[in-house]
């Protein structure tokens, strides 16, 4: 793999594409390891069980929004295609930092364990991570530019550009799937590092699909330079795997359009106009209530 040119990245041989090319090894100087480790399992049951019913629960919920989304007229738009997009990074995000961090902290399965499965979980986690981030904050820059209608880079979203900008969110996607270094599940702390060792709706749901990539991001980065509390990196994850599961929750409070077609599919269609009054006047009157 020398050969390969160096000035694509300078750790090339740490990411997933160096281990696809050489037969699905890995670099054994950087992810090495030897027969004299002693392999020490921290099995967490109860974060455990806790985060696969997490996973599940948000799996369930945006498998459902993601449906609805596609059923509805508005998919047209470019923020329904966008919301498209952040929804199956999503899906994949939530895969990873739920079902598979659940299961791998249950058992206390350590990297040295099965080493290639956690490598390539690890970069899937990495490029859905990074897919979310930018469509997420995208997503709110469209949102806002809905409101704000006078807005002239709204033109750069319509047509056939939203299909340019998505395309280069795959690429951004599979850039960090494929190109950098992966993240490593340290059983220790259930996470994951780099080191192997219309209105006020609208506006709400900006905040939440951004507040809590923030955090998470925030606190990522913080824990892969500084020593940080069991806490601290607790937080960290599951701010994570708020920014997922929140956005499913965001839509069906605060998005009347894919609250009325999931209600559709769900409900008869005797009962969905019933609810449907129930459900708009309980969230207004709780809104009102927050306001004051």
């Amino acid at each position: 793999m020398e050969s390969f040119p160096s000035w694509v990245k300078p750790d090339f041989n740490m990411t997933f594409s160096y281990v696809l090319l050489n037969g699905f090894q890995l670099n054994q100087n950087a992810y090495g390891c030897s027969n004299e480790i002693q392999l020490k399992h921290y099995k967490r049951p109860i974060l455990g069980v806790c985060f696969l019913i997490i996973g599940v629960h948000i799996l369930i919920l945006y498998s459902i929004c993601l449906i609805a989304i596609g059923r509805s007229e508005q998919m047209k738009t470019p923020a329904y295609k966008t919301m498209m997009f952040l929804g199956i990074c999503d899906i994949f995000s939530s895969f990873i930092h739920s079902i598979a961090t659940g299961l791998l902290g249950y058992h206390g399965i350590s990297f040295c364990d099965f080493p290639r499965l956690i490598y390539t979980l690890g970069s899937i986690g990495m490029g859905s991570w990074m897919g979310c981030c930018i469509s997420s904050l995208v997503s709110a820059f469209i949102r806002i530019c809905d409101l704000k209608s006078q807005l002239k880079l709204k033109k750069f979203f319509n047509g056939w550009k939203i299909y340019v900008i998505l395309l280069i969110f795959l690429l951004y996607n599979l850039y960090a799937m494929f190109l950098s270094k992966p993240l490593i599940f340290n059983p220790i702390y259930m996470s994951w590092f780099f080191d192997p060792g219309i209105g006020k709706d609208i506006l709400l749901q900006t905040f939440f699909f951004c507040i809590f990539h923030a955090i998470s991001s925030g606190v990522y980065v913080y824990m892969q330079f500084f020593d940080s509390s069991e806490i601290v990196v607790l937080i960290g994850h599951i701010a994570w795997q708020a920014s997922s599961g929140s956005v499913c929750i965001v839509y069906l409070t605060l998005n009347k359009t894919i609250r009325k077609s999931v209600m559709k599919m769900i409900c008869k269609r005797k009962l969905t106009n019933q609810i449907a009054v129930v459900v708009e006047e309980n969230i207004e009157k709780n809104w009102k209530i927050a306001m004051f």
